[in-house]
């Protein structure tokens, strides 16, 4: 008996979670950088909210490295062409 209590005190409990918020839409950004050891690295694709974010997230990877292009790739035509951000 004290189980059975136990279990549907457990499903009000869990049943009245509700659902996480619903997450950001998440884009992948391509990136043209040059390390700070001085290696060119083309094609470069992380993932973010935004291109401001995409490029904080590549700065904590590659720290002190130049970032020579920064574009958003064309899902429609694929990811070797893009288009051009700045």
């Amino acid at each position: 008996m004290l189980n059975s209590s136990l279990r549907s005190r457990q499903s009000k409990v869990l049943g009245s979670v509700s659902s996480p918020a619903p997450r950001a839409q998440m884009a992948r950004f391509g990136f043209r950088i040059r390390t700070r050891g001085g290696v060119l690295i083309d094609n470069l694709s992380i993932p973010g909210a935004s291109a401001e974010e995409a490029e904080r997230k590549l700065r904590q990877i590659y720290m002190g490295c130049s970032v020579l292009a920064r574009f958003v790739p064309d899902p429609q035509i694929g990811p070797g062409a893009a288009r051009g951000v700045g």
